[in-house]
């Protein structure tokens, strides 16, 4: 089963031509003539509504940030070159659309004459455009919270800068309706988002130890501002899931396809318990551990972009997270978990398209991100029946991730590098998608016992195996084939970056 999920996406450039905003001191305007095409992705959105409304609403965004540029001049350079541009009349602050958000709407506003002097603002809403349930309540806080929480990570971490800097968050109406606009730093120094590398099957290595500490140092982050229920509110519009999650299973079991893999190892597994590996999850997604990112997958990450041709990366290995909105204090292994999600799914890709270099830069590059991550916890005084639990944890979190985004939804799978590939042979590689996070799934949540004894190493097998069995069940595959698939030497990720649109944190599908 793969319900199909597009995601709005806006052609800046041609966003901008057909629809710019301009603000000076004398006058703001906003022409909405044509909006660019895109797709949406489920019944209940009214795409053209959509595509008009983030149009609209870039005048109020262009507007607030004018005006809290004077009051802030005095903090932040960039708001300073804006006010005094705006005050002499000497430029026009203008706006694109960066993302075609389901959460939110992000747009990059920047000095018509002076381009680089730029910020990133993002408009909130009290609801989720992605979320079917017309009840369901998104509480604006969060905005307020992303803004706390990007403030104090970036303060832990001194030898690289990791988190955007945060300018302000400011309350705004619109046809009486209440939202907030967070205005922060436009990332210069990491542009270009990690899920390209993993798609490349060439990761920097630089990379992955700054991945690490962030999530290391906001696993560990004690502040009297982060209580155990700080952004709580965050988890209502995500309770949706679980019952969407328990109907997967439903329509796994009453599956005839004797051909499905999936729906034969759910009748393996036993409905009832698959079941109640969802009632698990949802536990210990209520659960008060740490203070985790909670949607730290490659879409959320920045990277450098390499400045000349021929070079695979940029000079220094930077590195952005980005999207903080759903910080909360949660379950320990999210955080790692989410973060392998985009890596696994990449790695049965290489798989079936026979790429053994990428198959195993990828292994490398998942093992070393958590190496990283546990000699930082180390250092920090966390025992060895800690670090069980987190890798346990994390692979509950990626096996969730991935069979209920990625195998499910179809959600971000639109960039796996399998454009030249047969629909038969998709087929396949999704099977190994839901065979393999199925599995995790079980080794990370099952209550049953059978796995409470198993040490680090042990887990640390127990997921390679799972892994190994369907890179040699796609491998196998593809070397049945009279020819090789032939690779895409451009994915359509960047692809996209190169049309000048960034699938960001805006627009991702959270759930």
């Amino acid at each position: 089963m793969r319900l199909s999920i597009q995601r709005i996406q806006e052609d800046d450039q041609a966003e901008v031509d057909v629809a710019s905003d301009v603000y000076t001191d004398k006058e703001s305007t906003v022409r909405t003539n044509t909006c660019t095409s895109s797709t949406t992705d489920a019944n209940h959105l009214d795409k053209k509504y959509v595509d008009k409304d983030k149009i609209v609403k870039k005048k109020l965004v262009i507007d607030t940030v004018a005006a809290h540029a004077k009051d802030l001049s005095s903090q932040f350079q960039v708001l300073a070159d804006i006010s005094n541009a705006l005050e002499h009349n000497s430029d026009e602050l203008q706006a694109k659309i960066i993302s075609g958000g389901y959460t939110n709407y992000s747009y990059k506003l920047y000095l018509r004459d002076h381009p680089k002097v730029s910020v990133f603002a993002k408009i909130s809403f009290p609801y989720a455009l992605w979320n079917k349930d017309p009840n369901a309540y998104h509480d604006l806080i969060r905005t307020n919270n992303e803004h706390t929480v990007m403030q104090k990570i970036s303060s832990l971490i001194e030898d690289h800068s990791p988190v955007a800097t945060p300018y302000f968050v400011a309350d705004v109406k619109q046809d009486n309706a209440d939202m907030k606009i967070l205005c922060t730093e436009w990332s210069v120094r990491a542009d270009e988002q990690f899920a390209m590398q993993w798609v490349d099957g060439k990761v920097d290595c630089r990379v992955l130890p700054k991945m690490a500490s962030t999530l290391a140092e906001t696993n560990c982050c004690e502040d009297e501002d982060i209580h155990d229920d700080f952004n709580n509110n965050i988890r209502d519009c995500c309770y949706s899931v679980f019952p969407m999650l328990r109907d997967l299973f439903e329509e796994l079991d009453s599956n005839v396809d004797n051909t499905d893999r999936v729906a034969q190892l759910v009748k393996e597994m036993g409905k009832d318990a698959c079941l109640t590996l969802v009632d698990d999850c949802l536990r210990n997604f209520n659960e008060r551990q740490v203070l985790i990112h909670s949607d730290s997958h490659a879409f959320n990450t920045l990277v450098e972009t390499s400045a000349n041709e021929g070079q695979e990366f940029g000079p220094d290995g930077a590195l952005v997270l980005v999207d903080w909105e759903m910080t909360m204090v949660g379950p320990i292994g999210r955080d790692i978990g989410l973060a392998w999600t985009w890596p696994l799914s990449c790695l049965l890709a290489h798989s079936l398209l026979g790429n053994d270099e990428a198959k195993s830069n990828i292994s490398e590059a998942m093992d070393v991100l958590w190496n990283e991550y546990a000699h930082i916890l180390r250092s920090k005084g966390k025992d060895e029946e800690f670090l069980r639990h987190t890798y346990r944890n994390s692979i509950a979190w990626l096996g969730w991730f991935v069979l209920y985004v990625h195998y499910a939804n179809g959600a971000q799978t639109e960039f796996l590098p399998i454009e030249n590939v047969p629909e038969i042979d998709r087929r396949e590689l999704f099977q190994s998608i839901g065979v393999a996070s199925l599995k995790l799934f079980e080794l990370g949540f099952s209550t049953t016992g059978y796995y409470d004894d198993l040490t680090l190493d042990d887990l640390r097998e127990e997921m390679n195996l799972i892994l190994a069995e369907e890179i040699d069940y796609l491998d196998l595959i593809g070397k049945f084939k009279t020819k090789n698939f032939e690779t895409p030497r451009h994915s359509k990720l960047r692809l996209s970056a190169n049309d000048g649109r960034r699938i960001s944190d805006a627009m991702n599908y959270h759930y």
